[in-house]
């Protein structure tokens, strides 16, 4: 089947994606070609494609259908298995991707390493959203109910215990009888607030979710790569700062994200009363930062791996860093940020072209066996 290759229009801002959806979601492909794809669907409900950024005899990102994708590649049985589950269920964005992707490799198909990791992610989400739901509840106690002797009772530690909930109960009573709810209503909204900002985690720090373990990976990742250019030739060095710049630039919106998901939690008074509203924009924020750090935490634990190879291996995998960064779409980006990114995109065209170059390719084999050859 025919693929088209993707052509942008020149001028700042101009050929970044228009939103996140039509950047896509990050697709966690095993299949070599397939590596960093992309998938979203196209205006109008005329179709789903993928975004190949690596697809060979190609020197720019390419697209394909969704549909038949079995028959352009050959998968790997991970990525068959995901091919069918997207397919089944017309999932497009990182949410459901990746949920999607989770169930596979809990399952074993993406290997026993990501296994490992994913069991022990959604362990510790399991435990994040039980342990907020507490936080929040001591917290409401905290801030609506003063010091009398049952809000004195009431901490996250003592929620936990037999009769807990009914001690957190009765002291949000009364302010839920002067608000016109009752304890348990406010308690069910709680529980519906710590299930969705558990994968932030809580506003004081203590509960870390994996929304945030994942911005934490990002910062991590840039502080290294900036200390390991120091060393390195302009080139290699050139590539590590840009995917520095990108990643700090995309932390900066990461955090006023997280900043106004937290917010509410400072004002639960406030946030409890006009709940719906609440719980709303939580929402809405919630799902803008899963699209804002779709992809990262694949090229950070990409990173982490290499840290103990030699230069070379490092290289390598900056060269892939640097193509894979996920740029920000238009209508996200404040005015002063938009000629950074559009001078990356750039950049990653350019970075493209060059690293997949044949004579770059050979010329990377031939100094591995003339370095055989030596150690020989």
């Amino acid at each position: 089947m025919a693929h088209a290759e993707t052509a942008f229009p020149t001028g700042a801002g101009r050929s970044l994606p228009a939103t996140f959806p039509e950047r896509g979601a990050y697709l966690p492909f095993t299949t070599p070609e397939l590596v960093h794809a992309r998938i979203r669907e196209l205006q109008g409900g005329s179709g789903t494609v993928v975004f190949v950024p690596r697809l060979v005899g190609s020197r720019r990102s390419s697209v394909v259908p969704l549909r038949g994708l079995d028959e352009i590649f050959s998968l790997s049985v991970h990525d068959r298995a995901m091919y069918e589950q997207i397919m089944a269920t017309r999932a497009t964005t990182p949410a459901k991707i990746g949920r999607i992707a989770d169930n596979l490799a809990q399952d074993g198909l993406a290997g026993a390493s990501e296994m490992r990791r994913v069991r022990t992610a959604r362990a510790e989400h399991k435990r994040a959203r039980l342990r907020l739901f507490m936080f929040l509840i001591g917290d409401s106690v905290e801030q609506l109910c003063g010091d009398d002797d049952n809000a004195l009772a009431v901490t996250p530690g003592t929620i936990a215990s037999a009769g807990g909930l009914d001690r957190a109960f009765e002291a949000l009573s009364p302010f839920a009888v002067q608000h016109e709810l009752d304890g348990q209503d406010l308690i069910d909204r709680l529980e519906k607030w710590a299930k969705v900002t558990a994968c932030v985690g809580s506003v004081h720090g203590q509960i870390s979710g994996y929304l945030t373990n994942t911005t934490d990976a990002m910062r991590t990742l840039a502080r290294s790569l900036e200390k390991w250019s120091r060393a390195e030739p302009e080139e290699t060095a050139e590539m590590a700062e840009w995917v520095v710049k990108a990643c700090t630039n995309t932390l900066s919106y990461a955090d006023t994200l997280l900043e106004r998901i937290n917010q509410p939690a400072t004002a639960l008074g406030d946030a409890l009363i006009g709940f719906d509203d609440t719980f709303r924009r939580i929402c809405t924020d919630v799902e803008v930062l899963i699209w804002l750090t779709d992809g990262w935490g694949a090229l950070a634990r990409q990173w982490e791996a290499v840290g103990d190879a030699d230069r070379f291996a490092q290289r390598d995998a900056v060269e892939d860093l640097v193509r894979y960064v996920p740029v920000l779409p238009n209508d996200f980006l404040k005015d002063k940020d938009r000629k950074l990114w559009s001078v990356f995109q750039k950049r990653q065209q350019i970075w493209q072209k060059s690293i997949d170059r044949p004579q770059n390719r050979q010329i990377k084999g031939g100094s591995a066996a003339s370095a055989a050859v030596a150690r020989s």
